[in-house]
């Protein structure tokens, strides 16, 4: 896929959006005594987005030329995640595994969260099967600004101007992006021979 100068563009207006979120939020957390080497901290997140970057990248590549169905890809993925999800909880709750079971504890909320990072999961592997890792981007900096503005309306959080200004940034940043690319014009010669 072939990304235009609007295209560009949009990208740039989502990461301009996302730091206003970001630096807004470090405002409110600056009146904390700060700890640590900036320096190491900016080196981390560029490696961090370096990786997710290639990651991203690397998944839609494999998911897009896969002889195996999407379904069985996830499949196979959940099987990691259930393995070293098992040494994890025997090695922290072993006793309490073979005392109770694997279910202690379990609430209809925490259903309800399995069920909703479950469909997400699915959810975020078919845009990458049919869209691509920089929808796949921009769909997750939604969901967590949607996210955000849910707790906002529900849950008593408050909106700094920062805020605003990022969402309003990334969401035209998302309308800028998907815009379908303009027609080319016909020549004038066309019918002419």
């Amino acid at each position: 896929m072939c990304v235009h100068l609007a295209q560009w563009g949009a990208l740039v207006m989502l990461f301009v959006g996302a730091a206003c979120v970001q630096y807004g939020n470090s405002v409110r957390a600056s009146t904390a005594e700060s700890v640590g080497d900036p320096m190491v901290g900016l080196i981390a997140v560029l490696s961090a987005c370096c990786i997710s970057g290639f990651a991203g990248v690397f998944l839609e590549l494999k998911l897009k030329d896969a002889k195996a169905s999407l379904w069985l890809k996830n499949v196979q993925l959940a099987l990691f995640g259930v393995v070293f999800g098992m040494f994890g909880a025997f090695y922290k709750d072993g006793e309490a595994i073979a005392e109770y079971g694997w279910f202690q504890g379990y609430s209809p909320a925490v259903w309800a969260v399995i069920f909703d990072v479950s469909a997400g999961g699915l959810l975020v592997a078919l845009v990458v099967k049919y869209a691509d890792s920089i929808r796949k981007g921009f769909a997750t900096t939604i969901s967590i600004l949607l996210s955000t503005l849910i707790g906002v309306m529900f849950m008593g959080f408050s909106l700094s101007m920062w805020f605003v200004t990022g969402l309003v940034l990334v969401l035209a940043a998302t309308f800028g992006y998907i815009q379908p690319d303009a027609p080319k014009p016909k020549p004038r010669n066309a019918g002419v021979v």
